[in-house]
């Protein structure tokens, strides 16, 4: 059981993130600057299994810190923020990574012609 003023999803990702590794690096909470960021999979019957990535302080709730995303847009974060090399992915990003690249240059080139 949860501890008072911690919460129930909170105790889970401790537990889950305790027994794999991540697939992409783990950061500080860049919103809260509290806690440490944790893959988990979704248990809900519409995404079951699909990954996300969230602060071990955040609540369904609305409380709590509002760092959340699922795994693609967890990549773009850490790909535009500079968090993350080529040598980082695995094999599985590799392709998602090319993606990310591409709509970054595409969102540049589309500034460009708007100028």
């Amino acid at each position: 059981m949860a501890s008072p003023g911690s919460s129930a999803s909170s105790a889970a990702a401790r537990n889950i993130a305790r027994r794999r590794k991540s697939r992409l690096p783990l950061i500080l909470c860049p919103r809260c600057e509290n806690k440490m960021v944790v893959e988990l999979a979704a248990t809900t019957e519409a995404n079951r299994g699909h990954i996300f990535y969230t602060c071990t302080d955040h609540m369904k709730d609305g409380l709590g810190c509002n760092f959340w995303f699922w795994e693609e847009g967890y990549l773009r974060y850490l790909t535009r923020h500079g968090l993350i090399g080529d040598d980082e992915i695995e094999q599985p990003y590799a392709g998602l990574k090319q993606s990310v690249r591409q709509e970054q240059t595409n969102l540049a080139v589309g500034a460009i012609c708007l100028k």
